[in-house]
């Protein structure tokens, strides 16, 4: 714990996800930083214009991207617009007992894969490691409030209202929509996505396995001998073939579920 609070220390770290959403969305919308909220929404409106179906047809794809793209953007601080974070390779974390101006809540925590460090998530989307004696090592940026850490011995889960990412050491290596419902299982080499009639399976390094749906609400969900069960108040399924293999790559490129 510091000897004198608050504290600030800025150590090295990694943005995941969020800068390269923002950056493909406004590449989608013909945009580039800095830009505003009011620009983008009113480039919004002239895509819908030109692009809607009933006015064009044939742009049914294009249309959609432009809404997904228009989805990320709508209520970002504008501060993740104006490009000035543009080149910060550090961040500060406060450490402070007492109600700090700067200081950030812990959402969401858990142990490393190998019991080393912890690891806590913040408000403000943010993963910090720290050492056994408390001590920040690592941060990693999500942009997105963390419902959810996992790490085994190989990667790092966290999951927010929204997305699934994926990491292995400080590289993202998949990344899944999620919805707010959504549960992270992680074990016996599957990952789970468990919603409220379906399960997505992925290998342990983000690869999608497959999706099992059911007509009743899911009660329970896990792996047992390397089998998907999935118990709903009724019955018990259990689904064969969707293992991965056991020398699974681990340079599998940053995919996203649309």
């Amino acid at each position: 714990m510091p000897a004198r609070e608050p504290t600030s220390i800025r150590i090295g770290g990694a943005s995941f996800g969020t800068a390269a959403e923002i950056n493909d969305a406004l590449e989608v919308m013909g945009l580039a930083m800095p830009v505003t909220p009011d620009e983008i929404r009113q480039r919004y409106r002239i895509l819908v214009r030109e692009l809607h179906p009933d006015v064009n047809p044939g742009n049914e794809e294009r249309m959609k991207a432009v809404n997904v793209a228009s989805e990320r953007l709508t209520g970002l601080d504008p501060a993740q617009l104006d490009g000035s974070k543009a080149g910060d390779d550090g961040f500060e974390v406060v450490i402070s007992f007492g109600a700090a101006a700067q200081a950030d809540w812990i959402y969401a925590a858990a142990f490393s894969g190998t019991g080393d460090t912890a690891l806590l998530g913040t408000f403000a989307g943010r993963i910090v490691r720290v050492d056994r004696d408390g001590t920040p090592t690592t941060i990693y940026d999500v942009g997105s409030v963390p419902v959810r850490i996992i790490e085994t011995e190989a990667f790092l889960y966290v999951m927010t209202t929204t997305r699934l990412y994926v990491l292995d050491g400080d590289r993202l290596v998949a990344l899944e929509d999620c919805s707010a419902k959504c549960d992270l299982l992680v074990g016996g080499g599957m990952v789970l996505l468990v919603e409220s009639k379906g399960v997505r399976v992925f290998a342990e390094d983000g690869r999608p396995l497959g999706i099992a749906l059911t007509k009743t609400p899911i009660r329970r969900a896990y792996v047992d001998k390397r089998e998907l069960v999935i118990e709903t108040r009724t019955h018990r399924g259990r689904f064969l073939g969707i293992v991965a293999s056991a020398s699974a790559s681990r340079n599998h490129p940053c995919g996203r579920s649309r």
